[in-house]
């Protein structure tokens, strides 16, 4: 697959991507996956007006002065303030700052709308449900949930923070 002229890659090619590594067994579960996170998501009233933004980046932070973990929670804190949905992959790091950064400011904001803005895709199998936002199970492996996040967001953040450290 190339890349667009400037280097970065669009939505469409991250889901041509992940799905050409998918075998049709797995399509299956995965677009029941899809259907089924859709599914929670529609529950939000007036969700047509929130983009859904993916957050994917490492589990752990290797800058021990905090910086990195600042710097996503600020980022969290931001969508937050905008009509924005935010999916985890439901993992610890950079996914789990940026998620409480948004949490803590929806709290503060429009805790009526905002707290039901956080939805970390987890898979079926293996993992417990987070104590803050909705957790939704999302196919039975982790390569089912990569895909179907991809599949679900239409916005990424990828730890851009935790590559420049």
């Amino acid at each position: 697959m190339e890349a667009k002229g400037d280097s970065s890659w669009t939505h469409a090619d991250v889901v041509r991507s992940l799905e050409a590594q998918a075998t049709t067994e797995k399509q299956s579960a995965i677009k029941q996956g899809v259907e089924n996170v859709v599914s929670k998501i529609k529950t939000l009233e007036d969700v047509a007006n929130y983009v859904p933004v993916g957050i994917i980046g490492s589990t752990s932070f290797y800058d021990r002065t905090g910086r990195s973990e600042r710097i996503c929670q600020a980022i969290g804190q931001k969508l937050a303030q905008r009509r924005t949905l935010l999916l985890t992959g439901g993992m610890t790091g950079i996914a789990e700052s940026m998620g409480r950064g948004f949490w803590a400011e929806a709290q503060k904001n429009d805790s009526s709308v905002g707290l039901g803005r956080v939805f970390h895709l987890l898979p079926a199998i293996g993992f417990e449900k987070w104590e803050y936002g909705t957790t939704i199970s999302a196919g039975q492996y982790m390569e089912d949930r990569r895909i179907i996040l991809a599949k679900c967001a239409k916005v990424f953040y990828h730890d851009l923070a935790h590559s420049l450290n």
